[in-house]
């Protein structure tokens, strides 16, 4: 299953990630059109994807080679 069609079902409007001092960058996930390009704005090769939607603050994991990264998800405005 695509991520972004994914995350667009589940109600999802934008992602969130931090920056190298914590800062956080948003990305409106209906400016994006595809896996290959939400990837590429969030800086990620996953391997795999954990995803956490009953958390207080819903995120998903992107565990790559040897690095995981945080994505926060943010329902619509």
């Amino acid at each position: 299953m695509e991520l972004l069609q994914f995350l667009k079902d589940e109600g999802y409007s934008e992602t969130i990630v931090h920056d190298q001092q914590s800062r956080p960058i948003y990305f409106n996930l209906n400016d994006i059109r595809d896996d290959m390009q939400l990837y590429s704005k969030l800086n990620i090769q996953p391997v795999r994807i954990e995803y956490f939607p009953f958390d207080a603050r819903p995120y998903f994991v992107s565990v790559e080679e040897s690095r995981k990264q945080i994505i926060y998800v943010q329902k619509g405005k």
